[in-house]
């Protein structure tokens, strides 16, 4: 008896270039969702840190915190300056102050050193009183600046929430919206490869592109969206969907990939033993684990494969 050959498409076989090929589709395709995801962004309205800081914030009352920090901020800067001055101008003194008691004390006369202690001694004591005023200045200015620093830092601890609030509510819309995306297209990559494998179509590797592209993107979404969204289940989180993912692709591998006929179709593709996988070599029985392999047919008489739909010489079933 002769018939038509029925390949099941769990059979279907594809070559090495046809896969060298799908798998530049897979990254074709996650560079064009890469694309879309990017511009996706421009769909939820980013949240403006200082639109949110204008309403809390007066304009006059940023001018007068700025303007009081600026005052604070000059003023130690002078402190400091003339803290430099002064400490120079005190060592100055203090030489000049024992150089002239040495010379009364040897009763020595020298107009020009006596010039120069009494040169010290005035500067000494202009900048401690340079400095006396510095340090008013800037204790004046640190408290007019503490009220308006208190309440600067209150208002911009409700900003900073304000806006920390409305950044998370844009990043769980982004990520909706790239759902919204991603999930259709694994959708159709799904419904398309269902429908190409029951048809038995040898186009069946596009939507397997379609799919692993797909999978990419929902992968990149999961691992992008897992620490920013779920900061406080993260963990847990990323353990079930990992656990989950790995299970759905062991099933789908050992059911579209593994299945018993693809594998049986493979090994004899390859000249295996169909049931251990041991180089059959044209051998009737199998050397590994003693199997039948070959059998006469029915229709010529010669050896023919025991598991092969036809026979390689006559072609009966």
């Amino acid at each position: 008896m002769r018939s038509s050959n029925n390949e099941d498409s769990s059979g279907i076989e594809f070559s090495r270039a046809e896969r060298i090929l799908a798998l530049g589709m897979v990254v074709f395709l996650a560079i064009g969702g890469a694309w879309v995801f990017n511009h996706i962004q421009r769909l939820p309205t980013r949240p403006d840190y200082h639109a949110i800081e204008q309403r809390h914030i007066s304009a006059e009352f940023q001018s007068e915190y700025w303007q009081a920090q600026n005052t604070l901020n000059a003023a130690q800067t002078a402190t400091g300056r003339l803290r430099e001055e002064l400490s120079v101008a005190a060592t100055e003194y203090e030489f000049r102050r024992e150089e002239f008691r040495v010379m009364n004390e040897r009763g020595i006369l020298d107009a020009v050193r006596e010039r120069a202690y009494m040169d010290a001694l005035a500067k000494f004591e202009r900048l401690r009183g340079d400095m006396g005023v510095a340090l008013a200045v800037e204790e004046s200015a640190r408290t007019r600046l503490e009220p308006l620093a208190s309440e600067w830092k209150t208002l911009q601890a409700t900003v900073g929430e304000e806006h920390r609030r409305a950044q998370l509510t844009f990043e769980w819309q982004l990520f909706l919206f790239r759902m919204l995306y991603a999930v259709p297209v694994f959708a159709l990559a799904l419904f398309v490869f269902q429908r190409l494998r029951r048809r038995e179509s040898h186009y069946l590797i596009f939507a397997t592109a379609l799919i692993g592209a797909a999978t990419l993107q929902l992968l990149y979404l999961v691992s992008l969206y897992s620490w920013h969204l779920l900061r406080d289940i993260a963990q847990i989180a990323i353990a079930i969907i990992g656990t989950a993912l790995c299970m759905t692709g062991i099933v789908m591998i050992r059911r579209y990939w593994l299945n018993p006929e693809r594998v049986l179709t493979t090994r004899i593709r390859r000249g295996q033993c169909f049931s251990c996988g041991a180089p059959a070599e044209n051998n009737v029985y199998c050397l590994a684990c003693g199997e039948e392999l070959q059998k006469r047919c029915l229709g010529c008489g010669a050896n023919r494969p025991v598991k092969a739909a036809f026979c390689p010489h006559c072609r009966y079933q």
